[in-house]
């Protein structure tokens, strides 16, 4: 039983081949794997890094500087930041998933 990995490889030398021109493949396995690789080239920026202790700092430096601190949107950047966070490790998992699986595009 050959495995995923050989598999890529496999797939990867015949396509290496193709476009070096020793032989021709069909139209539609190349743009397979041209999506492949685009797909395993993503990258994801960080996710933003507020935390409650930052927020908890900020709060404190205003009520010090005598301001009315935005308590509230404090914690609605403390909620976005998690929830960026939360979205960056499914969209990691999503890259992974499709970049580990080639079919072709949906």
């Amino acid at each position: 039983m050959t495995t995923q990995r050989g598999q890529l490889m496999a797939l990867s030398n015949l396509v290496g081949g193709a476009t070096a021109g020793h032989y021709t493949l069909p139209a539609e396995v190349l743009a397979a794997w041209d999506t492949y690789e685009k797909v395993r080239a993503l990258t994801l920026a960080e996710p933003s890094a507020v935390h409650v202790e930052d927020a908890a700092t900020q709060l404190v430096a205003a009520v010090r500087e005598g301001g009315e601190p935005e308590v509230l949107e404090l914690g609605r950047e403390v909620h976005r930041a998690d929830t960026d966070r939360k979205a960056h490790g499914v969209a990691a998992r999503v890259i992974v998933a499709r970049s580990s699986r080639p079919r072709p595009p949906l």
